[in-house]
Order: structure tokens, then C-alpha cells, then sequence
């Protein structure tokens, strides 16, 4: 394959709309290494510029216009470099196993089920039903190789393949019955995920080992608030920690339900803290396994580095809803696998997310509960509203700690305090962006033009963490226009203007290019089980993260 190298100075002159437009880029690192540059990584390389010295960038010849049609700055290629193939990405691992457990028959894939869940049980019962390191590695295999089976017969089910829908459920009876195992083994044991979180094939960035990680998260956080809640002693002690921070809990509601009010906990849950029994944790654990399986039919787009697409995307929680209709008789496990994407306010899915826009129409209006461990509310969905649907509010949190946490097709791995940074960041606030001076200076493409004194009169949140909001960078347009207006369409005779000036139409510039940056909402988490989760992280780390809770501060 033939392409051109870039150097690392053009990159970053041309970051914006590199990043915007999701340019194709193959980046090789210093022991020659080629692979396709994901977004998400790039915008990391450009928060530190001296990074990108130590790499070669380059474009297939095929890209070349394209690259030119979008950087308007013309630009002599200099290097005719033959790269060969590039290396397949993670995730066509994934693709080809699936296309290959497609073609077989029925009886081969119930014969495979059926001898991975004797493994399973002979190696429990050497065990003695104990989790360690040894047991772990050979659990997530089977683990895996169940979930991706049930996603296969899921899949055909969809499609409308050869096998009829009895048949098909069959198989995926079979593959929960090896989860169902698992789930039971890990409630028999404590902080199993610390064993886990070892393995080297655990860390894996495909959907399936994503859905695999989530599952044993999930089952392990809910043995933990089992065990909590089953104990009078740390049962009160939770509540009485929630009902400690009722006013900040509340202040968070408030901003949805704008006349909910908070004073105790039945004002959040129907009745109380809902108590989950080890049979209901153990079923509800399907729903971890296979929340994201409505991406197995489309992995063409999941497991390549196709440029991210928001339809197709918000498409899988509606497709696994739908393909987990062929677990019959109970509808919680659907309900909470769908349910993943909810969250408050910004979320996707087959229910309407809470609160929406029904409490912005019907002022005054109130609701007797937030969240509630009975599915008929959510099902019949009769007042405009749903309450949030407890098992799914948990569910939330473990796949975007899953997400943030381990390296994925379109990431990077990240540490565990980053990860509860950004979730205590992203995901309790409305629309925003956190912008600081450097990135300012970045968007301007003109750091000698730059001062903070000269943008002095701008909202304040340009120089923190503050969320940046869209009606934020609309006041500061409107409020910076009259004194650009005059030298619109200036150009090049920009320079000889005074630098106040020059460093006015550059902010102007910079706030014009945020406005095309902000991210939208992606939903926020529920800020008591969040709090609950930090317990549990804390315990799995041996760390205190305390200072991670929820805050309205």
C-alpha cells in the first residue's frame, strides 16, 4: 500500500480539522509499529505537542484528496513511502470467530456449550467453589465463549437465519446456563474481579470481552450491595450515609425535577433501599452479559475504526431489547440489558429517558419516586415519565467504568483515579466543555498573539474545570461581535492591526471552533449508586476514594 509520511508540525497546525472530520491517519512509533490512528488517541497527543516529534504520521495515496478537500492549506507531500498492509486491528480477531461459530450447526454449538460448562463445573468442584488466579483463567474463557455464543444465535434469530426460534433458544438456554454458573461461583466468593483483572486476556478490546468484564463486575458489585444490605449493622449504615447528604443528593434531582423534593430515602426508591436476593443477582447477571450483543450484527462497524457514527451507535440498545425476547418469562433481564444507555436526561434507548423533557412541559409537577426495582412502571410507561429501573441504574455505572477503565478499539486504558475523575466530571453535569487557556492558544493557532488579559472579560469557566455550556459561548459571541465585526474578512492585513485587537478576533475565532466541540450530555449516572460504587472500588483497590463521591459543590 502506498502513502505519504506528514510531518508532526502539520498535524498539529491542522488538529481541528483532523479531529472533526475524522481524517484517516497511520501512525508508526519509535520500533516501527504501524497502525490506524484513533481520534480519541490523538486528541491526546495534542494536548502535549512535544509527543508527536516522536512518531511518523502518514496517509494512503487514496486519502490524499480527501485530506486536501478538507485542509484547506496546500501542502507538499514530501515522502513516497511503500507501508505495506497494515496491521488488523484487535476486533477482526472477533469478526472471524463469529463468521466461523455462524456456520456451524446446531449440534456443534450445543456440544461446545455443553462440554465448556462441564469443564466449568470440574474445575468448581477442585476448587471447592474458590476463585483464585488459576480458576480465573480458565472461567473467562468459558465466560466469553458462552456470551459469544448466545450472541451468534441472538444474531441469527435477527436475521432470520436456517434455525428456527426454538432451536436457536437452545443454545442460548445453554450459554446462560455456563453464565448462570459463573455468576453463582462468584457470589460464593468476595472481590473475585481483583483475580480477574490479572489476566492479561481480560483486557482484551473487543465487544465481547467488554461485555465478559462488565458481566463479572456487575455480579461482583451486586453480591457486595447484597452483602451490605443482608446485614442489619451495615444496612443502617448506609442509609444513614445517604440520608447524611439528602441536601446534595437532592440539589442533583432538583436540577431534572425541578419540584422534587429529598428529605429521605423513599423520596429516591420506592419504599427503601431495594433489597436484591442472590437468585435475583444471579439472573440479573444475563443482563450484564449480553447488554451490549445488539452490536453483534453490525461488527463490520463495531470492530473496525470506521469513523464513530451516532445512529448506529444508539441503534444497540434497541437491537438487544428486541434480541433478548428469546429468553422468555422474564422481562427484567431485557429491560435492564436496554436500559444501559438510559441514564438521566441525554441517554438513548427503547424507554424515554427520566424526566426528558415531560417535567419542563408540567410545571408543579412532581413524582412520588425515582428509581424503582419493579419493572411495571417501566413497561406500562402510563404518566409520560418512568421512574429509573434500579438493576439498570448499577448496570450504567460498571460499563462506562468498564468503558473508561480498559483499552477498547477506539481507546486507550486509562487509571482507575482518571477514570472516577472523569465520571464524577462527564457524567453529573448538563452539556459542556471544559476548555483551558493552552487549548485556547491551540484553537487560535496564534500563541504570540495571546494573553489572559486580553480575554479577561470572558466567562471565567474558560480558565478551569467549570462546565462550558452552549449558552455560555453564545453570550460570549454575541457579546465579543460588535468589536469584530469591522474587520471581517480582513485576512492576511489582520497582522498589522494592535495585538488587542488581533487577540479579540483570535478569542472570537476560538469560541467559534468551541461551539463545534462541545460534547453532547451522555447522560448522567445516578449520584447515590455512584457513591455506592466508590465503596466497592475502594474495597477491589485497597485505596481510598472517597474523595471521588458525588458532590454538588
Amino acid at each position: 500500500m502506498k502513502a505519504v509520511q506528514l510531518d508532526s508540525e502539520y498535524i498539529f497546525k491542522h488538529q481541528v480539522q483532523i479531529i472533526e472530520q475524522d481524517l484517516p491517519l497511520i501512525i508508526e512509533n519509535t520500533k516501527g509499529s504501524r497502525r490506524r490512528m484513533q481520534k480519541e488517541r490523538l486528541k491526546e497527543f495534542l494536548t502535549h505537542p512535544g509527543v508527536l516529534e516522536k512518531y511518523k504520521f502518514y496517509i494512503t495515496d487514496d486519502n490524499i484528496q480527501l485530506w486536501r478537500r478538507i485542509c484547506t492549506t496546500r501542502y507538499n507531500f514530501p515522502v513516497n513511502d511503500n507501508l505495506g498492509s497494515i496491521p488488523n486491528l484487535d476486533g477482526n480477531k472477533l469478526i472471524t470467530e463469529f463468521k466461523r461459530l455462524s456456520e456451524t450447526s446446531l449440534a456443534e454449538r450445543i456440544n461446545l456449550l455443553t462440554t465448556e460448562h462441564g469443564q466449568l463445573n470440574k474445575m468448581l468442584l477442585k476448587k471447592k467453589g474458590r476463585i483464585d488466579r488459576e480458576a480465573a483463567e480458565e472461567m473467562f474463557p468459558i465466560s466469553k465463549s458462552a456470551t459469544l455464543m448466545a450472541g451468534v444465535a441472538m444474531s441469527d434469530k435477527k436475521n432470520g437465519g436456517k434455525y428456527s426460534s426454538e432451536d436457536l433458544r437452545k443454545v442460548v438456554n445453554e450459554s446462560s446456563r455456563t453464565i448462570l454458573s459463573i455468576a453463582e461461583a462468584i457470589g460464593n466468593n468476595s472481590h473475585t474481579i481483583k483475580e480477574f483483572s490479572a489476566l492479561e486476556e481480560f483486557r482484551q478490546s473487543d465487544t465481547v470481552a467488554h461485555c465478559s468484564r462488565v458481566f463479572h463486575m456487575y455480579s461482583d458489585l451486586l453480591y457486595y450491595y447484597h452483602n451490605r444490605m443482608d446485614k442489619s449493622d451495615s444496612r443502617r449504615e448506609l442509609i444513614e450515609s445517604i440520608e447524611g447528604k439528602c441536601d446534595s443528593y437532592y440539589r442533583f434531582y432538583h436540577s431534572f425535577i425541578p419540584h422534587k423534593r429529598m428529605t429521605k430515602i423513599s423520596d429516591v426508591f420506592e419504599g427503601s433501599l431495594p433489597f436484591l436476593s442472590k437468585e435475583e443477582i444471579t439472573t440479573l447477571s444475563l443482563a450484564a452479559a449480553y447488554h451490549d450483543l445488539g452490536k453483534i450484527i453490525r461488527l463490520d462497524y463495531y470492530e473496525s475504526d470506521k469513523p464513530r457514527d451516532d445512529t448506529i451507535i444508539e441503534q444497540h440498545p434497541y437491537e438487544i431489547f428486541e434480541m433478548l425476547n428469546i429468553i422468555p418469562n422474564d422481562r427484567s433481564i431485557a429491560l435492564t440489558a436496554s436500559m444501559h444507555h438510559e441514564m438521566y436526561g441525554g441517554g438513548y434507548g427503547p424507554y424515554a429517558s427520566l424526566g426528558g423533557t415531560y417535567f419542563a412541559t408540567h410545571p408543579g409537577e412532581d413524582m412520588e419516586h425515582i428509581i424503582t426495582n419493579d419493572i411495571t412502571p417501566v413497561l406500562q410507561d402510563e404518566k409520560g415519565y418512568i421512574p429509573g429501573y434500579f438493576p439498570a441504574k448499577f448496570l450504567e455505572i460498571c460499563d462506562i467504568y468498564d468503558a473508561l477503565h480498559n483499552k477498547r478499539g477506539y481507546k486507550t486504558a486509562k487509571p482507575v483515579s482518571s477514570v472516577l475523575t472523569i465520571m464524577g466530571e462527564d457524567f453529573f453535569n448538563p452539556d459542556r466543555l471544559k476548555v483551558s487557556i493552552d487549548e485556547l492558544e491551540d484553537l487560535c493557532f496564534g500563541k504570540h498573539y495571546w494573553s489572559r488579559y486580553y480575554i479577561k472579560d470572558l466567562d471565567s469557566s474558560l480558565y478551569g474545570i467549570k462546565p462550558y455550556a452552549k449558552h455560555t459561548i453564545a453570550h460570549d459571541l454575541e457579546t465579543l461581535f460588535p468589536r469584530v465585526k469591522p474587520y471581517i474578512g480582513m485576512g492576511r492585513k489582520m497582522k498589522t492591526l494592535p495585538p488587542k485587537v488581533k487577540a479579540t478576533i483570535l478569542a472570537y475565532q476560538a469560541l467559534l471552533r468551541m461551539q463545534n466541540k462541545i460534547i453532547r450530555n451522555p447522560g448522567m449516572l445516578d449520584p447515590i449508586l455512584f457513591d455506592i460504587f466508590i465503596d466497592y472500588i475502594s474495597g477491589i483497590e485497597e485505596k481510598d476514594f472517597s474523595h471521588f463521591k458525588y458532590s454538588a459543590a
